[in-house]
């Protein structure tokens, strides 16, 4: 962060809020792209102005391992501590990346790619945290209409290279 919240933020561990029925249409190469985000269960409040407290930020930047920090990936006890989200009703159509390169806890439901040089592109991840969510990707659609009227419209690619090309296949 900068000016106050100089070493009071973990932009990268941030919680996600609601992530609902975006559209992301024809952007040449990259649509929703989230990327090294991990969201977890950060030591901050409205009343701290959405800040962690300064000696929270220093225990996640001190190399020492007794030291604890919301940042952290594991609390105190050992535990994980990510903070799962849903990304919903997602529509990708004609653009070359959707996804990330790294990133954790986080799902995508009903995810609709339609045309996309990747259908969602995905390196790395992590087990989620909570166990109530328990797939990265559920009840999504990957698909190409190949029709030359659509690929003209969209101004995609003939094919796709993956429908997935992530760390599981």
């Amino acid at each position: 962060g900068r000016g106050e919240a100089t070493r009071r933020v973990c932009t990268m561990f941030a919680p996600f809020g609601k992530i609902s029925g975006n559209v992301c249409h024809s952007c040449e190469r990259f649509g929703f792209y989230l990327d090294n985000n991990f969201p977890r269960r950060l030591a901050r409040s409205v009343a701290s102005n959405g800040l962690l407290t300064e000696a929270d930020f220093n225990a996640h930047v001190d190399n020492n391992p007794s030291t604890v920090s919301s940042c952290d990936a594991f609390t105190e006890a050992g535990e994980d501590n990510g903070l799962s989200a849903i990304v919903e009703d997602q529509l990708e159509i004609g653009n070359s990346f959707s996804g990330q390169y790294a990133l954790g806890d986080v799902q995508f439901l009903r995810w609709h790619a339609i045309n996309n040089l990747h259908g969602i592109y995905w390196k790395e991840t992590k087990q989620m945290a909570s166990p109530s969510i328990t797939a990265h990707i559920k009840d999504s659609t990957f698909e190409w209409i190949s029709s030359g009227d659509v690929q003209n419209v969209l101004g995609s690619v003939p094919q796709g290279v993956a429908a997935i090309a992530g760390p599981g296949g």
